[in-house]
């Protein structure tokens, strides 16, 4: 069986907390309990709307099972099960609790979300948008192409700072690793280098609304070794060899 490689996975090189990808994930927590209206857009257009209801502790204890401390958003589903669902996708989670947003792996990027607080059916304050991170939010992201990269953090309208990343070339040996965490804080990113390997999460959190990019600036592909064919004399000299061993030899 032959094996099929997701292309799309290993030719992302780039991660933009705007332009969510397979690569990317984000999670916004949610403080306060009330009704919460979501959208989700694909590539700058609006493709689907969903609720969130946040309820007090004591009152998920109080019996409600379905109430939990985290609830995982499928972008790509609902984006698929526009117009043949006749309800509104609706979750339900706990005060304090977090919703995490992702791309499943192989399918076309470019996903963000924003989430209003709702009253009574009127649109309320805007609490979370993916395009801008705040101090309630964190974004993960996963590199494979080794090389160089730059991560840049802009904080507020203008001011910008800058990491330098390092994703190593693989090790067959190398076991799973924890996420490095990063800080964009009021300031940007204190840290001036990062190294990290292949698969190995970045982890960021913020202290004012932030975006954060990560763009490769020198791949490190190093070429395959290949060990030439034997020509066509040496493979018969080997067949020929092998068929006289099979005779038994006299003494």
């Amino acid at each position: 069986m032959k094996t099929r490689i997701n292309r799309n996975f290993i030719a992302q090189t780039n991660s933009d907390n705007a332009f969510l990808t397979s690569m990317t994930t984000v999670v916004h927590k949610f403080p306060e309990p009330g009704e919460y209206e979501g959208v989700i857009y694909f590539r700058g257009s609006p493709v689907r709307s969903f609720r969130i209801g946040v309820t007090k502790p004591s009152t998920a204890a109080a019996g409600s099972s379905s109430v939990s401390t985290k609830v995982e958003i499928d972008m790509r589903a609902l984006y698929l099960a526009r117009g043949t669902e006749t309800e509104e996708a609706r979750y339900a989670l706990e005060a304090g609790g977090y919703a995490v947003f992702r791309v499943p792996a192989g399918t076309p990027g470019g996903y963000s979300v924003e989430i209003r607080q709702s009253s009574e059916g009127r649109e309320g304050p805007k609490v979370f948008n993916s395009r801008e991170l705040n101090v309630d939010d964190i974004f993960a992201v996963v590199m494979i192409r080794p090389g160089k990269y730059k991560i840049e953090c802009t904080t507020g309208a203008s001011h910008k700072s800058e990491a330098q990343l390092t994703v190593a070339y693989p090790d067959k040996s190398l076991a799973p690793l924890n996420p490095v965490k990063l800080d964009c804080g009021k300031d940007g990113i204190i840290i001036g280098q990062v190294d990290v390997h292949p698969m190995q999460g970045l982890v960021f959190s913020f202290g004012a609304p932030s975006q954060i990019r990560v763009e490769l600036v020198t791949p490190d592909d190093r070429q395959r070794v290949t060990v030439p064919k034997p020509g066509p004399r040496a493979t018969e000299k080997k067949r020929l060899t092998r068929r006289y061993s099979m005779f038994p030899t006299h003494s």
